[in-house]
């Protein structure tokens, strides 16, 4: 698995977005599932999808809009949404549900 944290987050216009400061694994399997990237001036960090995300030539690439991400909801502790809150957030970025829906707890 490619290491994320500390690696810059570059939208597609070639503009850099943010920092990678962690990444969120399903626990099912342990692929990433959500990325926090510390953005803006603030420098809060706002959850955005792994799978929203693309390595080339060893950077990442998102073809997400950065009005969108800037919208992200910002996560402060680091604790991945619930099932029903990644629909939304997937909702918001408009990507399709991915994955099993399991009880949230």
């Amino acid at each position: 698995m490619t290491t994320y944290v500390g690696q810059k987050l570059y939208g597609h216009s070639g503009r850099p977005i943010g920092t990678v400061t962690d990444v969120m694994a399903d626990p099912s399997d342990l692929a990433p599932e959500w990325l926090a990237v510390r953005w803006g001036l603030l420098r809060r960090d706002h959850l955005i999808p792994a799978d929203a995300v693309d390595e080339q030539g060893g950077i990442l690439v998102t073809l997400l809009d950065e009005e969108i991400i800037k919208q992200a909801p910002v996560t402060h502790d680091h604790v991945p949404p619930t099932h029903s809150e990644s629909e939304k957030l997937r909702a918001q970025f408009h990507l399709p549900v991915v994955g099993n829906p399991t009880e949230d707890v």
